[in-house]
């Protein structure tokens, strides 16, 4: 975390860092939150870079040069991911007993753009499953 903390700092050294009420705290004052710190790397001998893809956006625009983490106030460009979704159950409940059982699903999807296939699927059966708990059981 202080290595992470010294990085985001500019150059601190981790050594005279201090982990104080969720922050990385330097001596001069300068602070940068656990959640900033925990989501980088910092970069030294033997710790392999990781590059983060850019995909294109809409109209031949690409995402801004520079690095798409949060920034101090937990802002980010989330806006190639949003995704819509309609989706329509037919169920049949037994009277009696009150158990559904599920007839048929039609489920339609815009994922915008797609930058990992496992998660776009994930995304997918995860709303589905979503749904149907909340209707049967929320």
């Amino acid at each position: 975390m202080k290595a992470a903390g010294a990085t985001l700092l500019e150059g601190a050294d981790p050594g005279e860092l201090t982990l104080l009420d969720g922050k990385v705290v330097h001596p001069d004052g300068r602070s940068v939150a656990f959640r900033h710190a925990a989501g980088r790397r910092a970069l030294g001998p033997g710790v392999a870079a990781r590059r983060r893809p850019r995909p294109p956006l809409r109209r031949g625009r690409v995402l801004p040069a520079g690095d798409p983490a949060a920034t101090a106030d937990d802002r980010i460009n989330s806006s190639l991911c949003y995704g819509f979704v309609a989706e329509i159950v037919a169920v049949r409940i037994d009277p009696d007993t009150l158990e559904i059982e599920v007839d048929r699903v039609s489920s339609v999807h815009d994922a915008g753009t797609v930058l990992d296939q496992t998660l776009l699927d994930g995304q997918v059966y995860g709303a589905l499953v979503h749904g149907l708990g909340g209707a049967a059981y929320e």
